[in-house]
């Protein structure tokens, strides 16, 4: 099962911009290759690709909480 956590950590330090532009899209990009893998897969693979599914959306829901909060703290300090 391959992880995008370590390359996606790091980016938070960067900005918005950055981290939607290099990271948000090859999680989404990933996230589509594994239902289309998950659709045509023997049943014995389905519990592996399933759990990686489910820890790239946690990956993305977290990238997208982070850019909201990033967003939000912009106009309260405004």
């Amino acid at each position: 099962m391959q992880s995008y956590k370590r390359s996606y950590i790091p980016c938070i330090l960067f900005s918005s911009l950055v981290l939607v532009s290099v990271e948000v899209r090859p999680i989404e990009d990933r996230i589509k290759e594994l239902c289309e893998r998950a659709a045509t897969a023997e049943n014995s693979d389905v519990p592996e690709l399933l759990a990686e599914l489910k820890e790239l959306f946690a990956e993305h829901s977290a990238s997208v909480r982070y850019l909201a909060a990033k967003t939000l703290s912009r106009f309260r300090a405004a």
